[in-house]
């Protein structure tokens, strides 16, 4: 585009609207130079082939790398035939701007294309049905006329019967269609009645058939007498006889003609020399192959339920491992049920004899068996050959593995009825660790008496400060570790069911929370309003998660339940010689189980549809989760609110910091006061009955009713390094006594951390109350009237630098007082207060307790890390002890070296502060050191 006077004029005047600049001005000329330069070559309005090939590269490398090659070479297929079609612009040629401005259009409006769904066979199976359906024949002969296959008088004749050829053509298909169904119907049919009924006819058999019962017992009798046998002849049987053989194989018999069962391995295997009239061996095999895993499963399950019953695996007894066998043993039950109507059927006719039809009745239970076994194999076996098993690690091991079938099974594609069956399975095996957590966060009672329970209670019953952090642990700990906080440090590495992962830690806080409850007699107060066990409750809130809405006990069951119970009754009733009493307890026992029995808590999950649930493992574990909250809320709110009211816990932790910390400094005034004069001049001040009657008339003014539970003891000196007069205070060790469960919180660990920042205070409050504390006549005391007239220039001098010296002293210690005072102790105790307030259990009150004081701990640079810091604090306070001697030891005892050797150590210990909390600064790790650095800069810039 040519420049213009009107162009030029307009982007002038669009310049001024849009920036403000004149025209006189510098900016303005540059603008319009670069406004004149794009309307001249405006290039940058017209595509970029570039940009849209590099555009297209990058889309074929994301198709690649996400694995779609079908979609990048269709993709680049298609491009490149579009680039190539000279179709735009009125030109015969290939790739004009007008290709790349559609291609870069269809870029910009493209919309994350490598995550969409492309699908390429249906295009390419169009296309060949357009080419298979196409009809060459018409296509061709379109323009011949077709010659008469017959001829008529009349063209309406001719007409009609095209027609009717028409219909019958198109009707035929249909025709043939229901013929060929029919016919295979029939013959079906017709197989059903000759396999069926020949046998059941009695009709006779060209081959010799054998009566399997006489063959077994020959056999049988051939073998007792020690007959070698060369050979075993083959026995032929017919298929009713392999049906029932099976059935009864299934209901539990291990005497059969067909099969052979090894006793000691509870395996089921098909004996060779039997054959079928009708089928080859290797047919009959792969059929009897399956009724054999199946039995064999079933048998092993029953060897395992009767070994338990019989008391054969002490050492593996468990409430879990009874659980899990009571729900194999309602499966297996039903199973015999099953057997039991399926051989009535066959004897009535409604279910045809064969050998592969019984197999899909027995289909159902086969997926169901399956997952039993795989858990009885996966969890129980392998402890059953343990020497010495761990009770709680089988018992965890069996709940683990059950879960995770149970979330296979739901994020597969699993029978619905195999689903729920899995799941009464897990619930009735998860029932005994309910009915545990139950009686422990209702009656604060952890009754677990096989110890197969993740956590086990100490046998230390000693109500005092370890009663919290010992009361319980974890079973699988090993005695080294067993002192670990199962709450506060619980490691997941130990073998925890995951269904209890996400609320353990919630379980021992509201267990222990019911124990020390129960101790205090206020197990009443934490009792909700719902009757309902943890079991029940967890069935109603996993169904209402199902969106099945309250569960509701169907008639037919619960009427089954009592015609049972009532038949129990009466046989007890109308037996001979049956004692009252006995008679009594029955009955009261059987009103018990009517009211809550395992059967009615799981009798909501039967008959439910669990289909397309995600993740039915999640969902349990979040229906627990959500029961153990609420009663975790309930006991520690409870918990909380009588240690507040009743045993008056924020009180006596106020009181502990007004006294350690001098949060109130007018309560020690006149203790502290006392105590510092007698060692300003020195004075035995080491009598432990003098120091805490001093402190008794101290805190009697302001706590009457429990001044007496301090007192003072001075402990050896065992100090190895430098001893200096401030640390003369080291000794000082101040107890408080409180009762239990107080003491839980302010425990032996805590109060040694209180006597180190106590200690570090009265070390503090000396060297101010020291330097506080000079007063002039003692600096000019001695001074006689010959040495006041000798009073020189020198001497003036040296008293305006003692002066000096004393008030860099002066701000340094007030500085650090100041600091601790203020920016540690009363910013930290608010922060303290917040927190207590927000705490929902004791286990946090206790954890922010903590956390307080190590803040306070660390602060006060008592840490072993802080130890260079701490000397040079402690150093700097004991410079004030020394000025102090030194001031009141006279102006006519000083002298400039003494001077100087104070002034020059305690601009040395400044220095060495500054560097070090100066590179702590720097580092972020203290950044409220900025105030203490800034105070000593002003000692510094004085000095």
């Amino acid at each position: 585009m040519a420049q213009n006077s009107s162009n030029k004029k307009l982007i002038s005047e669009l310049i001024s609207q849009s920036t403000g600049f004149q025209t006189g001005e510098e900016n303005f000329q540059i603008c319009l130079k670069y406004a004149a330069s794009n309307l001249r070559f405006h290039r940058y309005l017209d595509v970029d082939r570039h940009k849209v090939k590099c555009l297209l590269n990058g889309l074929y490398e994301k198709f690649t790398i996400h694995s779609a090659q079908p979609a990048r070479e269709a993709l680049k297929k298609a491009v490149s035939a579009f680039l190539n079609k000279p179709e735009f612009e009125k030109k015969n040629a290939p790739e004009t701007d007008t290709h790349y401005s559609i291609l870069s259009f269809l870029l910009e409006m493209s919309s994350r294309p490598t995550s969409q769904h492309y699908s390429f066979e249906e295009e390419d199976a169009k296309e060949d049905d357009i080419n298979v359906n196409f009809d060459w024949y018409k296509y061709l002969t379109e323009d011949l006329d077709p010659l008469p296959t017959s001829f008529s008088d009349s063209s309406v004749d001719s007409e009609a019967s095209d027609i009717e050829e028409t219909i019958i053509a198109e009707a035929e298909p249909f025709v043939r269609e229901e013929e060929i169904s029919q016919q295979v119907e029939a013959n079906t049919a017709m197989l059903r009645e000759l396999l069926v009924d020949r046998y059941w006819a009695g009709e006779d058999n060209s081959l010799l058939l054998a009566d399997t019962d006489f063959a077994h017992d020959w056999n049988g009798h051939l073998r007792s007498l020690g007959v070698f046998e060369s050979f075993q002849q083959d026995t032929y049987m017919t298929e009713y006889q392999m049906v029932r053989e099976v059935i009864w194989m299934l209901s539990g018999a291990t005497e059969s003609f067909l099969f052979l069962y090894n006793e000691q391995q509870a395996v089921f295997s098909i004996k060779k020399c039997v054959n079928l009239t009708h089928t080859t061996k290797t047919s009959l095999a792969e059929v009897l192959i399956k009724f054999t895993r199946l039995a064999t499963k079933v048998s092993q399950l029953r060897q395992f339920v009767t070994r338990l019953l019989k008391g054969d695996l002490l050492s593996l007894e468990c409430q879990t491992y009874q659980a899990f066998s009571v729900a194999c043993t309602e499966i297996l039950t039903q199973l015999d049920v099953f057997s039991h109507q399926l051989s009535h059927r066959i004897q009535n006719g409604d279910l045809s004899g064969t050998l592969i039809s019984i197999l899909q009745e027995y289909n159902p239970y086969q997926q169901i068996i399956h997952i039993l076994h795989t858990i009885y194999t996966s969890a129980i076996c392998p402890n059953l050959a343990i020497a010495k098993p761990s009770v709680s690690t089988a018992a965890t091991q069996l709940l683990i593995t059950c879960n995770s079938l149970l979330n296979e099974a739901s994020l597969q594609a699993v029978d619905t009825n195999t689903l729920t069956t899995l799941t009464r399975v897990f619930v009735r095996t998860l029932a005994p660790y309910l009915h545990i957590i139950d009686e422990w966060l209702t009656n604060g009672n952890l009754n677990d008496p096989y110890l197969e329970f993740v956590i086990k209670k100490k046998n230390s019953k000693c109500l005092d400060e370890t009663f919290w952090d010992m009361a319980v642990e974890l079973t699988t700990c090993e005695p080294a570790e067993s002192t670990d906080r199962i709450t506060s440090s619980f490691s997941y590495n130990y073998s925890v069911p995951e269904l209890l992962k996400g609320t353990l830690t919630r379980i021992a806080i509201s267990g222990k929370s019911m124990e020390m409850l129960a101790q205090l007699g206020k197990v009443s107060f934490a009792v909700g309003e719902s009757n309902k066990s943890l079991l029940s409750a967890f069935v109603d809130k996993f169904c209402s998660g199902l969106n099945w809405g309250e569960p509701k006990e169907t008639p037919a069951a619960a009427e089954g339940v009592e015609k049972s119970a009532e038949l129990t009754l009466t046989a007890v009733s109308s037996a001979p010689d049956v004692s009252p009493l006995l008679h009594a307890n029955f009955r009261a026992l059987f009103e018990e189980g009517r009211s809550m029995t395992p059967v009615d808590e799981l009798r909501a999950l039967s008959g439910q549809n669990m289909y397309n649930m995600v993740n039915l493992g999640q969902l349990m574990s979040s229906s627990l989760e959500l029961l153990v909250e609420e009663r975790y809320n309930r006991v520690s709110q409870c918990l909380l609110h009588v240690l507040k009211d009743d045993c008056h816990i924020y009180y006596f932790l106020s009181l502990v910091r007004k006294v350690y910390l001098l949060e109130a400094g007018d309560i020690m005034y006149e203790f502290l006061w006392e105590l510092f004069d007698k060692i300003r001049l020195d004075e035995d001040w080491k009598d432990v009955l003098t120091l805490n009657v001093g402190l008794h008339e101290c805190l009697e003014k302001h706590f009457p009713k429990h001044f007496f539970r301090f007192s003072i003891s001075l402990a050896d000196d065992v100090r190895k390094s430098e001893f200096l007069p401030i640390h003369m205070l080291e000794k000082f060790h101040l107890h408080y006594e409180v009762d239990w469960p107080i003491d839980v919180i302010y425990n032996s660990a805590c109060e040694e951390q209180y006597n180190r920042i106590f200690q570090f205070l009265l070390q503090l409050k000396l060297a101010k109350h020291s330097i506080d504390n000079l007063k002039f006549d003692a600096l000019h005391k001695k001074l006689t009237d010959e040495s006041t007239a000798s009073y020189d220039t020198g001497d003036e001098l040296l008293e305006k630098s003692i002066y000096l010296l004393r008030m860099k002293i002066l701000h340094a210690v007030n500085s650090i007082h100041d600091y601790i005072m203020t920016t540690i102790l009363y910013h930290s105790s608010q922060q303290f207060e917040k927190n207590v307030e927000a705490a929902t259990d004791l286990e946090m009150i206790m954890m922010v307790h903590r956390n307080y004081l190590n803040q306070v701990f660390n602060r006060c640079f008592l840490h072993p890390k802080n130890a260079v810091i701490h000397g040079c604090l402690l150093k700097i306070l004991n410079t004030a002890l020394i000025f102090q001697k030194m001031w009141d030891s006279g102006l006519e005892t000083t002298t400039w070296t003494k001077v100087e050797e104070i002034s020059l150590s305690f601009t040395k210990c400044i220095q060495i502060l500054m560097s070090f909390i100066t590179s702590l600064i720097k580092t972020g790790s203290l950044p409220h050191l900025e105030s203490l650095a800034l105070a000593f800069r002003d000692t510094t810039a004085v000095s």
